[in-house]
């Protein structure tokens, strides 16, 4: 079981892990420890996701899971748990209690201790992109917010701002890590109540290990997750699609306040592609286009975000309780010397709207103004009907870059990132 607080990055970071160990007893251990570092002396821990901070909720229900996923799993101390082998097929309930890593396993503990995060040794693991993405995302939650004035006293008024529900998808989720961070995040959760997250991801030892990260880490009651390509959001028209898949999705098309993506970086048939391949498939899957290219990544979002101005109607809804204020927006990360493939992937899918922050290494990158990666938001283009012959597409620039390191020896992420790894908790 490793203890990792990052991991290599698309990019070329490479950061230290510590070594792993799978027995049960160190499971316990690991969760004593948590016990010793999160909670107050007198923390009751059966009262997993009741009572306490958001920090201690979540380190509660993240014990919780653990303790179950031991309870359930047959084997020995010495063995490792059923889910040695990864599955032929995506089954959730087979999912939900294998919290336990398998022999091909780690169980790490990411960003602070805040996060469990189980992934592959050999596979696809979380990198620093999937870090850089969740903190924008959740950060830009803040802007677009509803607010009231109410009457205090007779005497003049107040504002405060109103908890307003919204649902985000994590297209190409991996292990789930990105719409893990968003839906945890306190930037996200304090000023907007995420009500439903959907993570679709096409590969099965990644959706089955979503799944499993997801209750690991208490969010079942917000989660679907789908096992399926990212096709299936905008051709459901045809045939050759799952039907279960299908309809999973279909609540989704249309009503999503933020989609979150992740896409592999390189075409198959690109000059990088020519070289020597991944041996993993996951990893192939995670950096190589093999299906959906980056126009049908914007396509799905563009399927999957809500009309600018109207919500879904759902039992929040109903109460006058959605974020209308918000732009709907398709939030990337990918390499900076390709960044104009991805605008024109959205403006061709109809996010005409894009606005690019650039992410720098650290403070020498920025110095010599070589950005390593670029995040990319895209909207559609907001027009009256007297402007409609007139729409345009624009990319915009952010005049605040993100310096990822704070030092030279990379050892502390700027401020922006460090808080948001302090403040993620459970709602």
């Amino acid at each position: 079981m490793g203890v990792v607080h990052s991991q290599s990055t698309k990019t070329s970071q490479k950061l230290k892990k510590a070594p792993h160990k799978h027995s049960h007893s160190a499971i316990r251990e690991l969760v004593q420890r948590r016990v010793t570092q999160f909670l107050s002396p007198d923390s009751d821990t059966s009262k997993t996701t009741r009572g306490g901070s958001a920090l201690e909720r979540l380190v509660r229900a993240q014990h919780e899971s653990l303790l179950h996923g031991l309870e359930t799993t047959k084997t020995s101390e010495t063995k490792t748990s059923s889910s040695a082998d990864l599955p032929n097929d995506f089954d959730r309930e087979e999912n939900l209690h294998q919290t336990i890593p398998s022999a091909r396993e780690t169980l790490d503990v990411l960003f602070k201790s805040r996060l469990l995060l189980l992934q592959a040794k050999q596979g696809y693991r979380c990198n620093v992109d999937s870090l850089v993405l969740a903190a924008h995302v959740s950060r830009s939650f803040e802007t677009g917010t509803h607010t009231t004035k109410f009457l205090r006293d007779g005497t003049g008024t107040e504002t405060r701002t109103e908890n307003v529900s919204v649902t985000i998808a994590d297209l190409g989720a991996g292990s789930g890590v990105v719409g893990i961070l968003v839906s945890l995040s306190v930037w996200a959760i304090s000023v907007k109540k995420i009500r439903e997250v959907l993570f679709l991801e096409k590969q099965v030892s990644l959706a089955s290990r979503c799944e499993r990260n997801v209750t690991l880490n208490g969010l079942r009651d917000k989660a679907t997750v789908v096992h399926c390509d990212v096709l299936e959001v905008f051709q459901d028209e045809k045939n050759t699609f799952k039907k279960e898949s299908q309809k999973r999705i279909q609540k989704f098309r249309g009503s999503c306040d933020a989609v979150l993506i992740n896409p592999p970086y390189y075409e198959l048939n690109s000059v990088r592609g020519l070289g020597t391949l991944p041996t993993s498939t996951e990893r192939l899957h995670a950096h190589y286009e093999s299906t959906a290219t980056l126009f049908e990544f914007a396509a799905a979002a563009k399927a999957l975000l809500r009309e600018e101005g109207k919500a879904k109607v759902t039992s929040d809804s109903e109460n006058g309780n959605v974020d209308t204020s918000r732009r709907p927006t398709a939030h990337f990360i990918y390499p900076h010397d390709r960044e104009e493939v991805i605008v024109d992937a959205c403006h061709r899918a109809g996010l005409g709207d894009v606005f690019i922050t650039h992410v720098f290494t650290d403070s020498q990158a920025l110095a010599n103004n070589t950005p390593a990666l670029a995040l990319i938001d895209a909207r559609e283009v907001r027009f009256s009907e007297k402007e409609e012959e007139n729409k345009k597409e624009s990319v915009l620039f952010s005049d605040s870059p993100l310096v990822l390191y704070a030092d030279a020896a990379h050892s502390t992420y700027c401020a922006e990132i460090e808080t948001f790894m302090e403040n993620l908790g459970l709602e």
